[in-house]
């Protein structure tokens, strides 16, 4: 079974939606990699993210990238982001300047700005030019940030699909690896490729057990591999394309996830657990992380598990969590629920019944 241990808090607690190895495939099935590349692309996406082999690829949580250093600061990103009614007006505000300025000013700057240490972002205006990502008139922006305590520089990479969607890759690093990783950086840029067709991994990471009990109305949304049986509603889909189990609502993909945790101490508790997922949180999204409530107990499994209810942002977007977290054997598993704030209330029936259905094995 993977074990996820503490280091990288982003999978530890984020076990919704963001950022060990999945959806792999490499030279010896694609032709199409370029030499000394390997593919670090969500299942999906309507583009194509190489990264170089030495780098750990990461798709969890339908985000395509890669990290080099687990623990240090060091992640490259990919990510497809629809032109909306709100982009366009922005941009009637503006006719004479670039929607690409104007959309890393409005949904990359300003958003790091409200997180980074008093307010401040440096930028690196030698590093900033015009590019080419693959078809796309494109641009390229260097910028430094210390936020929450570390000294971390991005090079990010933004080409816009006219009247469709801009597609941004980031390079986000600690300043001490900065330097080192961005001819990487650069690579990755030259290896972009859009796609009219959407990639589909040659093969599921995650199998299911097709050996647990049936349950009227509920499937079975976990594998062999781990000491669990995750159960959801018939209807929801289950995502085999991440390293951790997962399954969403199709209409509008309000999800749940089991994330296990091994942590590096031999007694860790619940709420020591929670405490350094929020710490994490609360340095990258400041005070758009909420807790709502982190006192009631519930049966998770035949364990005692504890409910955390908050809220965070993730982008642009604020996501409202239901965790809920219990202690099995030397493992901490956490199963949480996320959903828009507009959409969290309609599916809690449909939660208590996954959390009721949950057993250890």
């Amino acid at each position: 079974m993977k074990q996820i241990k503490k280091g990288s808090w982003i999978l530890l607690c984020l076990a919704m939606l963001l950022t060990l190895v999945s959806c792999f495939k490499g030279p010896e099935t694609d032709p199409s990699v370029p030499e000394g590349m390997q593919i670090a692309t969500c299942a999906g996406a309507d583009y194509r993210l190489y990264v170089p082999t030495v780098w750990n690829v990461n798709t969890d949580y339908g985000v395509s990238g890669a990290y080099y250093n687990l623990a240090t600061q060091s992640t490259v990103s990919a990510q497809k982001y629809a032109i909306t009614e709100e982009m366009k007006a922005l941009f009637a505000k503006e006719p004479d300047a670039s929607h690409i300025e104007i959309y890393w000013r409005e949904y990359c700057l300003a958003p790091l700005k409200e997180y980074a240490f008093g307010g401040e972002v440096e930028l690196f205006e030698e590093e900033s030019k015009s590019v080419t990502l693959h078809k796309l008139n494109a641009m390229q922006y260097s910028y430094g940030a210390k936020i929450g305590g570390t000294d971390l520089r991005f090079l990010q990479v933004i080409g816009e699909k006219t009247d469709e969607a801009f597609y941004v890759l980031t390079l986000t690093a600690d300043a001490t690896l900065y330097e080192r990783l961005v001819p990487d950086m650069e690579r990755i840029v030259s290896c972009f490729v859009l796609s009219d067709t959407p990639y589909e991994p040659f093969d599921y990471v995650k199998g299911l057990d097709d050996e647990a009990p049936g349950l009227n109305g509920m499937k079975i949304a976990s594998g062999k591999d781990v000491k669990y049986r995750l159960y959801v509603p018939e209807d929801w889909v289950i995502d085999r394309n991440q390293t951790v189990y997962a399954a969403y609502d199709p209409a509008d993909r309000s999800s749940v996830s089991v994330v296990p945790y091994l942590p590096d101490e031999a007694e860790m508790s619940v709420a020591e657990y929670f405490e350094l997922c929020a710490k994490g949180m609360t340095n990258t999204a400041g005070d758009d992380f909420r807790i709502l409530s982190q006192d009631e107990k519930i049966d998770l499994g035949g364990r005692q598990a504890t409910v955390y209810v908050y809220t965070y942002r993730v982008g642009q977007t604020v996501y409202q969590y239901k965790q809920v977290i219990a202690a099995y054997g030397s493992m901490i598993y956490s199963l949480t629920y996320t959903a828009t704030p507009e959409n969290y209330d309609a599916h809690l029936d449909e939660v208590d019944n996954i959390i009721k259905a949950f057993a250890f094995r």
